[in-house]
């Protein structure tokens, strides 16, 4: 919806005395945009992003995926763009090792010469829904999973068998059912192997809606879980500790519009499933710490096919996974996906809503107190070294007593949890994609600190 009005939008914490506010910013216009990612495509330090589209099926040029750089004042430039594929999803990865990040596009792979400029790449197929990229073999290169939306086809894993200079991904036999709708990769067991969770969309087939876990043995080979997740059609996932017990939670959007919890009872094993909400049509979920508060809060994205029209909404967490919901929603229109990045490079997480039809996609600016805010300088006998880095980082302690530190994702997905027993901690961050990530430190006393690095 062109020409809006921008508004200030005031959601009230649910655990704090201050408000929180999202504001209304830059506006994207498009045709049937599907996905979008973000991070820095051409070297100059600021989040970038791409977005896909489903405008016209088949070959077209209103399917290109669009390249926007950051202009370092929230708002945006349209670079370029390149192909003429549909495309349902996209990640950003540096999959030939050559320092920057290209796009795994759900279609295929394309490289970047490092000013954000790609060309054209490995093909990965047809009907692929959701695109999940990870080290699965850990050599050092990235790898790519496909989840297949086709009652005929199979799943596909890629394996990179190629070097610094060049990509070659070699197809490999998947075993699992058809009718994939999305996935997620995460070390679920926490065994330092990443695993897969792959989601099954409204099959026909009854038994081909089974939601799979597949554990990743760290050699690009998996094994079916038997953990049993519900037999439900089941369109979006996202993954954290919602509860605070260091273990990785699930949160779905399942057929029926609801956002439901698979909480993990610290085994690695999802027991408690939970309608988390119901009032309206979910179409996405995300956990994000909204409020800067230490804890995963519930964006959830609404749209139901009809005449009504729904805004999107923040769900806050008291830090034991019970959410309320904010007083005021946002969005200018249905909303079918929402992405979560620290756009404006302030330490909290901003709202990107990827709207329906030809309705623009829209920033909102997570504008949280300073007061509220985690300051990395806070506490300034914690020094975090190298920053940016490539191999590993280091943390020193000076006069402070930290009892543990967990690695975020920008999503704030719980990555690694590690417990601190000395004043010096060392991380091997290797096999890390590149972008930005957070360490969430805490303190003895009960506080925490959350400081952020730049994996190169």
């Amino acid at each position: 919806m062109k020409g809006v009005l921008y508004s200030l939008l005031i959601l009230t914490l649910a655990n704090a005395a201050q408000s929180q506010i999202l504001q209304e910013g830059f506006h994207v216009p498009g045709t049937f945009p599907t996905a979008a990612a973000f991070g820095d495509v051409n070297g100059d330090g600021q989040i970038d992003f791409l977005q896909t589209y489903n405008a016209f099926t088949g070959q077209s040029p209103l399917n290109a995926t669009k390249v926007w750089t950051n202009n370092g004042d929230s708002t945006f430039t349209l670079f370029g763009e390149f192909g003429t594929a549909v495309n349902e999803d996209i990640k950003l990865a540096d999959m030939d090792n050559d320092g920057d990040l290209d796009a795994v596009t759900s279609s295929r792979i394309f490289l970047n010469d490092g000013t954000g400029t790609f060309t054209i790449g490995q093909y990965l197929g047809n009907d692929v829904w959701a695109v999940e990229v990870a080290d699965f073999n850990e050599d050092g290169f990235m790898d790519v999973f496909c989840a297949v939306y086709n009652l005929q086809a199979e799943d596909k894993l890629y394996l990179s068998q190629g070097s610094a200079q060049s990509l070659i991904l070699t197809q490999m036999p998947w075993t699992t059912g058809s009718y994939s709708s999305e996935a997620t990769v995460v070390d679920i067991n926490q065994d330092n192997h990443m695993d897969i969770i792959i989601l099954k969309g409204n099959s026909p087939l009854q038994a081909r809606r089974e939601n799979e876990i597949w554990t990743g043995n760290g050699d690009g080979t998996f094994f079916k879980s038997p953990q049993m997740l519900p037999q439900v059609a089941t369109w979006k996932v996202d993954s954290g500790d919602y509860n605070g017990d260091g273990t990785i939670d699930l949160v779905v959007v399942e057929a029926d519009n609801l956002v439901r919890g698979y909480l993990n009872n610290g085994t690695s094993l999802f027991q408690n499933f939970t309608t988390l909400y119901s009032a309206e049509p979910a179409s996405d979920v995300d956990l994000v710490d909204i409020d800067v508060d230490g804890d995963l809060d519930l964006v959830i994205a609404k749209f139901a096919f009809g005449t009504e029209t729904y805004s999107s909404v923040v769900l806050f967490n008291d830090g034991n996974g019970n959410f309320t919901e904010g007083s005021e929603e946002f969005s200018i229109s249905d909303t079918f996906d929402i992405e979560a990045f620290d756009i404006d490079n302030d330490n909290d997480k901003d709202l990107f809503t990827i709207n329906v039809n030809d309705a623009d996609s829209v920033f909102w600016i997570n504008q949280t107190d300073p007061v509220l805010a985690i300051n990395e300088n806070e506490i300034s006998n914690i020094a975090l070294f190298p920053n940016p880095a490539k191999n590993f980082i280091n943390l020193k302690f000076h006069n402070t007593a930290v009892s543990s530190v967990t690695l975020l994702s920008t999503l704030g997905n719980v990555q690694q949890h590690y417990s601190i027993d000395s004043d010096n901690f060392h991380l091997n961050i290797e096999n890390l994609t590149p972008g930005v990530y957070y360490l969430k430190i805490a303190l003895e006393d009960g506080k925490f600190q959350m400081n952020s690095f730049i994996k190169k």
